[in-house]
This record gives C-alpha cells, sequence and structure tokens, in this order.
C-alpha cells in the first residue's frame, strides 16, 4: 500500500517539479524586454534622422 500511495504522490507532484515552462517564459520576458529596446531605439533613430534630413533641407533651399 505504501508503494501505491509512493507512486501516487510522485505522479501528483511531478508537474511542479517540472521546470521547461518556467524557462519558456523567462525566454519569453527576455525576447520581449529586447523587442521593447529595439523598438524605442529604432523610434528615438528615426527622429534624429527625420531632424538631419529637414536641417539639410533647410540649408539647401538657402542656396537654392
Amino acid at each position: 500500500m505504501t508503494r501505491l500511495l509512493r507512486n501516487l504522490l510522485k505522479h501528483l507532484a511531478s508537474p511542479w517539479r517540472d521546470e521547461r515552462g518556467a524557462s519558456a517564459v523567462e525566454w519569453a520576458v527576455l525576447a520581449s524586454c529586447i523587442a521593447a529596446v529595439a523598438i524605442v531605439g529604432i523610434g528615438h533613430v528615426g527622429q534624429s534622422l527625420g531632424a538631419l534630413f529637414l536641417r539639410a533641407l533647410d540649408i539647401i533651399r538657402t542656396y537654392l
């Protein structure tokens, strides 16, 4: 009987010992953080490039 109970407890506790899902969640959080940083960085570079092209256009207009 104790062997049966041990096996039953072993099978009931196994989902809580499995850490594969936890590492998948960690990778998903890491990927979302990298994506957020990339989006903010690309947005900042885009605004800087836009300002640079506007300044270049103003300089060209003064000489035309």
